[in-house]
């Protein structure tokens, strides 16, 4: 055929949207269902976890426990979704995402990135709080343990959630002004929420938006409340453990 071209069909790239995993409700049913059910394994396997609910101290040591094991489920299906995706592919993911969700249920539920990492400063603080100034539980190295694996995994979390909501914020590349133009990963809002949660402030990346600019004040206030009450309240009890 005169004129007729043959040159190859071109095919989209190849994008895996992973529609389960990229929802946040549906991230954080998985991590409370999965916290449930192997909070249940724990306490059969432990039965003094159970018996113990009768007394503060069991409570507080029950929810330590179920709260590890759901912060740690919710961190490791949020990296599982976003953390190894190349930029287009974390691109299409995050906007397929937000083509389908709905964020005011989000905010209903308490699901959104926002509520986990209020979630993760207010039962750091509840329940270090409530371990370091207990009687029994300030002297017991088991829960000042687990208080202090609870707050790296609060940490963690906090980052994480942060993460996510940057880069949903800067979906159309109009939020954060990033010091050069090369394609962000999960890992360039990574470094910017680590470095709020870690020094309040970030110096090498603006906020070019309202949104953008709330959100980081956000972040700063959880983090100074974090790093300054929660920390210093779990090191008082080690040193009160240790000196004792």
């Amino acid at each position: 055929m005169t004129g007729a071209s043959h040159r190859p069909q071109q095919h989209p790239s190849r994008v895996s949207p992973r529609f389960t995993l990229s929802s946040d409700t549906t991230r954080a049913l998985m991590a409370i269902v999965a916290a449930f059910v192997l909070t249940g394994v724990i306490v059969a396997l432990v039965p003094e976890l159970l018996q113990g609910l009768r007394s503060v101290a069991g409570v507080v040591k029950f929810m330590i426990v179920f709260t590890v094991v759901l912060f740690t489920w919710y961190v490791a299906l949020t990296l599982t979704a976003f953390a190894r995706l190349g930029p287009d592919e974390l691109t299409a993911t995050i906007r397929d995402s937000e083509a389908r969700r709905n964020p005011r249920l989000e905010r209903w539920l308490a699901v959104d990135q926002l509520s986990w990492m209020l979630t993760g400063a207010g039962f750091a603080l509840i329940l270090v709080a409530v371990t370091v100034m207990h009687g029994s539980l300030r002297q017991d190295p088991w829960a000042l343990a687990g208080a202090a694996l609870l707050v790296v995994l609060s940490w963690t979390l906090m980052s994480v959630s942060g993460s996510v909501h940057l880069l949903r914020l800067d979906l159309h590349r109009d939020a954060l002004g990033f010091p050069d133009e090369a394609p962000r990963t999960f890992m360039d809002y990574f470094y910017v929420s680590t470095t709020i949660f870690t020094t309040f402030a970030v110096s090498d990346v603006a906020a070019t938006s309202p949104r953008s600019r709330r959100a980081l004040t956000a972040m700063s206030i959880s983090a100074m409340t974090f790093n300054t009450v929660v920390v210093a309240l779990l090191v008082s009890g080690i040193i009160t453990l240790v000196s004792g």
